[in-house]
């Protein structure tokens, strides 16, 4: 997979104490102003997704992460358990956009 779209991440929300079943633990990792910020969130992603050949040397996908990149766009990261596998999928900003406008998701900078 090239690049993963806003459509292929079911929903995106901030990270509370009990997760449901099929949601992964992940994060939003950008620029809040006066360096990188997180901003922890839980998400269930699109079986297609999951399914992904690029995917299968995770044993499992444990985590998400949003990680906004410092020449532009987003990359979508996952990994697995012990964080010691990682494939790292890229998606434009405006995909980011369409994320985080659906699930009401507002980035503060500072």
């Amino acid at each position: 997979m090239e690049q993963i779209t806003a459509a292929q991440i079911i929903y995106v929300k901030p990270r509370g104490s009990e997760m449901v079943q099929g949601e992964i633990k992940g994060a939003f990792e950008y620029n809040g102003g006066h360096g990188a910020t997180t901003f922890f969130v839980s998400a269930v992603v699109a079986e297609e997704v999951l399914q992904d050949p690029q995917l299968a040397e995770l044993a499992a996908v444990d985590t998400i992460k949003f990680q906004q990149q410092p020449e532009g766009g987003w990359q979508v990261v996952f990994s697995d358990e012990e964080m010691t596998g990682r494939v790292a999928i890229a998606t434009t900003e405006e995909e980011m956009e369409k994320l985080c406008q659906r699930d009401h998701i507002q980035l503060v900078h500072v």
